[in-house]
């Protein structure tokens, strides 16, 4: 994966977004592995000695998982946008996000449904009603919400890209400021939907078609587009993914600014004070995420690409395995961290075989559930150039 002319060390650096991009999918098998255990938690599964020890694990991962995912995700749009005529972009997006993400819901969470419809009553599956509920209330969507948003992104990316490739790169005035001005409008578009909340209690609470929080796709779609900025901008890129001892520092004192005004500070400028706060801890999150995986994970290994190829499939298969196994040991007496690590390990496991048996196999699994043509024999596969 390579961007001639743009960026000096395109493909170290593409190879990083690659495997981190993946790492950042499989973080969320972690965190549904994780909800059935927490204290507080209301998944679709919850074990009886929950302890709050994984509430602390997946808030942790929650904090940057999806922000960092969408900035990249952002960035690899871009960076399709500026090869390819927006027809194809919008094309391949179809047959890469929507093609499994139709397929993976009308099999396994098709499955899912009738399978918590049938623990909450025996029979209950094969009502009509149940299905109709479950589209309705969205829970049929369950963990592939994030498919929808970004299918959201890609169009309007690809509507506003020729307007966007006509501006000029950021000025490079006062070095090492411009990562701090993306984080500036970044945290102040992430204000917005909690602005809107906060005049509009009820939007809030407003889905569309039961699959879209019109508040939250606007909370992520700073970062889709802070990822597409990036792209167009190799600098800028360097700048973001560089981690200073000053930008540290800055860093803590966000953090420690968040701990001092507390969860529910009393008075409109406390409040707002927090909530900028706690959008720029966000950016820096992100910032820290995308430094150390374009750090780490930048050298080109055959691994990563296998694993950019299979953590798509890990993903989409995954979460009816953790509801049906996290059920049948909801009863067993055993630790919390031995049901953890056999349900972590069979969400990631199964699914692995499942996509190497299976989909890498057969040409019509392949695209249902990985959105990719037939492949010829021998070629090697393009694990992310074209990936969610």
């Amino acid at each position: 994966m390579s961007n001639p002319g743009e960026l000096p060390q395109a493909p170290d650096r593409l190879h990083g977004m690659d495997a981190l991009r993946s790492l950042l999918m499989l973080l969320g098998v972690v965190i549904h592995a994780a909800d059935p255990y927490a204290l507080g938690s209301r998944w679709l599964v919850r074990d009886p000695n929950g302890t709050v020890f994984f509430d602390r694990l997946v808030d942790a991962i929650h904090s940057f998982r999806m922000p960092a995912f969408f900035l990249i995700s952002g960035f690899f749009s871009m960076l399709l946008l500026q090869r390819w005529s927006t027809a194809r972009f919008l094309q391949d997006r179809a047959r890469r996000i929507g093609v499994p993400l139709l397929a993976t819901l009308l099999s396994f969470n098709l499955l899912q449904v009738g399978w918590l419809a049938a623990q909450a009553a025996p029979g209950s599956q094969w009502h009509w009603a149940t299905w109709a509920q479950a589209w309705r209330s969205g829970h049929w969507l369950g963990h592939l919400w994030f498919l929808v948003y970004l299918l959201v992104y890609c169009a309007a990316a690809a509507l506003l890209a020729p307007a966007l490739q006509r501006l000029s790169p950021t000025p490079r005035w006062l070095p090492r400021r411009r990562a701090w001005l993306l984080m500036l409008l970044g945290t102040l578009a992430l204000l917005v939907p909690r602005a809107i909340a906060f005049v509009q209690p009820d939007w809030g609470r407003l889905t569309l078609a039961g699959v879209i929080d019109p508040l939250e796709l606007l909370y992520y779609l700073p970062f889709f587009a802070g990822g597409a900025w990036l792209q167009s901008d190799a600098g800028l890129l360097v700048e973001f993914s560089a981690f200073s001892l000053l930008d540290a520092a800055l860093a803590l004192a966000t953090a420690a600014g968040i701990h001092w005004l507390g969860e529910d500070p009393q008075g409109l400028i406390a409040k707002l004070a927090l909530a900028a706060a706690s959008a720029l801890w966000v950016w820096w999150l992100v910032r820290a995420v995308l430094a150390v995986g374009l750090r780490w994970l930048a050298r080109p290994w055959t691994g990563w690409r296998q694993l950019a190829d299979a953590s798509y499939s890990i993903y989409l298969f995954h979460h009816l395995i953790v509801v049906v196994l996290a059920t049948w040991l909801a009863p067993v007496q055993a630790p919390l961290a031995l049901k953890f690590g056999l349900v972590l390990t069979t969400a990631l496991l199964l699914p692995w075989l499942l996509h190497q048996r299976l989909v890498l196999r057969y040409d019509t699994l392949r695209l249902l559930f990985n959105g990719r043509p037939a492949q010829k024999k021998g070629h090697l596969p393009e694990a992310s150039r074209q990936a969610t």
